[in-house]
């Protein structure tokens, strides 16, 4: 079994930057075989572009100004030492790779190539975005506090926000696996190709949902409740549910915001 292990602290890679030029390149066990990349981003941005080559590919830059911070002259009498920087960790075992950004001093910035058909499990919690371009797989990508960007995607989303907009640009769907989008503060903006077709469920408690598709409503908000309550309070509740198909039904989506629009537009 072959296996690949690669483990180093941001400023391990600073200092063999003359080997490697910053960049890691990460081999597959069998690239001819299904291919799944996991990041995990603690504080950063993740931006993944797919392409022809059959290797994975990865630069880490440190996001902010650490040549400012490191001119800061140390307490008297003291030195400095190393560059107090997080760790980045990547493993592979049977083509499913792992990398991850520790804590670190301020965010990092993970630039990452990948084979395009590729799966990828994606996923960042502050200070940055994710970005995916030209993969075709199985996607899933989540941002804590910030916008999650996928566009020339095929396949199958999951793309979730908690405090960031959701902007997902799809050239072909895969309609074998429901898809789901989801924010809680901010727009979700999602691109389908016209001939889809999909059985949806929206819902946005504080904003407009608007779509150039011809939506059919398969079914009205449901009224919840109609009696009085121990105390004798009348409660009567609509859950503000839009479930509707598109080009006659299939693929199971759905989109849900609180705080924010949805868009469902047809591909250019």
């Amino acid at each position: 079994m072959i296996r690949s292990l690669l483990f180093l602290t941001v400023a391990a890679l600073a200092a063999s930057a003359q080997q490697t030029p910053g960049k890691l390149v990460i081999p597959f066990t069998d690239s001819a075989k299904p291919k799944t990349v996991k990041v995990d981003v603690i504080n950063g941005s993740i931006h993944v572009q797919g392409y022809s080559g059959k290797d994975v590919i990865v630069e880490v830059k440190d996001a902010g100004d650490r040549g400012e911070r490191e001119s800061t002259p140390p307490p008297a009498g003291m030195r400095r030492i190393g560059m107090g920087g997080g760790d980045f960790r990547a493993e592979e075992l049977d083509n499913v790779m792992r990398i991850r950004a520790g804590v670190s001093r301020g965010p990092v910035s993970l630039s990452i190539q990948v084979p395009s058909n590729c799966s990828l499990n994606v996923s960042t919690k502050n200070d940055g975005s994710v970005v995916v371009e030209g993969v075709q797989g199985e996607i899933d990508a989540s941002n804590l506090n910030g916008p999650v960007t996928l566009t020339k995607v095929a396949g199958t989303v999951i793309a979730h926000s908690l405090n960031g907009k959701v902007l997902v640009s799809l050239d072909r769907v895969d309609p074998a696996k429901p898809m789901s989008f989801s924010t809680l503060n901010g727009d979700i903006d999602v691109s389908l190709p016209s001939d889809v077709k999909a059985t949806v469920k929206m819902k946005s408690d504080h904003g407009s949902i608007l779509s150039d598709f011809e939506i059919a409503q398969t079914a009205s908000s449901p009224v919840e409740g109609g009696q009085r309550d121990s105390k004798g309070m009348y409660k009567v509740s609509i859950n503000r549910v839009f479930n509707g198909t598109i080009n006659g039904g299939g693929q199971q989506m759905q989109f849900t915001t609180m705080n924010g629009a949805i868009y469902i537009r047809k591909s250019k």
